[in-house]
């Protein structure tokens, strides 16, 4: 039997806010079908077990690696080495 969320027990699950949930809902990034579903009449559902394998980083789960994916996995939001001088600059610092 799947086990559903509502997006604010998911959000908290994960740490996001629900309103961050909802975007990455939008986007495609959680699809609609895979990871959750919207029942007549119910705001949209989590489905659990997809939703905790796409958390987890489950490299059989059925998405993409995406920004947000990595982000949530506790990557920086930025790649730190673009941050790294490279060379010396004009000013011979």
């Amino acid at each position: 039997m799947t086990t559903y969320w509502t997006i604010a027990e998911a959000a908290e699950v994960a740490r996001v806010s629900p309103k961050r949930l909802r975007h990455l809902m939008t986007n495609g990034t959680l699809r609609e079908g895979v990871h959750y579903t919207r029942p007549a009449g119910l705001r949209p559902r989590i489905k659990r077990e997809p939703f905790v394998a796409w958390l987890e980083g489950d490299a059989g789960a059925p998405f993409p690696e995406t920004p947000a994916r990595r982000i949530l996995n506790g990557a920086p939001a930025i790649d730190l080495r673009l941050l790294e001088p490279v060379g010396k600059s004009r000013h011979g610092v």
